[in-house]
């Protein structure tokens, strides 16, 4: 990761400049962590969970029960 660093007056590194590019895959990354946090955290205070055929049938009733 190529990178650029913007010097105060007593030489010490201050910002940090990169590529758009970069900078969009760095905002990607720390989006999928918090997504991972969310889901760890999820997971940890959850009671229960429903298995994914059975939520998919109850859908599925719901959207045959509107649609009539």
């Amino acid at each position: 990761m190529a990178k650029q660093y913007i010097i105060s007056e007593k030489g010490e590194r201050k910002y940090v400049a990169l590529d758009i590019s970069q900078y969009q895959k760095l905002l990607k990354q720390i989006n999928d962590l918090e997504d991972a946090l969310d889901l760890e955290k999820a997971v940890k205070e959850a009671k229960s969970f429903r298995n994914y055929k059975e939520i998919r049938k109850e859908l599925n009733r719901n959207l045959l029960r509107y649609s009539e």
